[in-house]
């Protein structure tokens, strides 16, 4: 049987001083107007918000400066972590074929309102090279593909997922 880890204390973060003031009045209109429905209410008391002096204000703020207090204590005494965004490392894009590099550079011969037959005719030409133009393409292609290798070997390591000896051995197979 496995046992549960226990969980951390929750820790709630402070509330602002326009927390404190909208607690305090939404029992108010409730009872004022019971029909209102929640945002309208949030709405009007976002125009009392607006209308409120500095003076007045200054009882939330007070108010904030509590919860903040209380907050940072609790947090230093808790094991408190905030939700971190993960940072995760792109894979490298593929290497582009020798036709999708020969593609590319004939990208504007495309017409946007007939594609499928551009896009044939395009097809068409690529088999028609002869094999020193089609060879530029191809070189094109290989270093494209030394550079994925390189890339992959690179976001493998930093993922910690292989040593350098076993990259090595990942790329010759390949």
């Amino acid at each position: 049987m496995t046992k549960k880890k226990p969980k951390l204390s929750k820790i709630k973060k402070y509330k602002s001083a326009y927390i404190f003031f909208t607690e305090e009045n939404i029992p108010k209109y409730k009872k004022l107007e019971p029909k209102l429905l929640l945002r309208e209410i949030f709405k009007l008391i976002g125009k009392d918000w607006k209308k409120l002096s500095k003076k007045e204000k200054e009882k939330y703020y007070k108010l904030e400066n509590k919860s903040k207090e209380t907050f940072v204590k609790s947090k230093e005494n808790a094991k408190y972590n905030y939700k971190k965004k993960k940072v995760e490392i792109k894979k490298p894009i593929r290497y582009r074929t020798s036709f999708m590099i020969y593609l590319h550079e004939n990208k504007n011969k495309i017409d946007k309102n007939n594609c499928i037959t551009s896009l044939k005719n395009i097809g068409e030409l690529w088999k028609k090279l002869n094999e020193k133009e089609r060879n530029i393409y191809v070189k094109k292609s290989e270093e494209d593909k030394k550079r994925y290798k390189n890339e992959l070997v690179d976001y493998l390591k930093k993922k910690d997922l292989i040593e350098k000896n076993e990259s090595k051995k990942l790329i010759k197979t390949r």
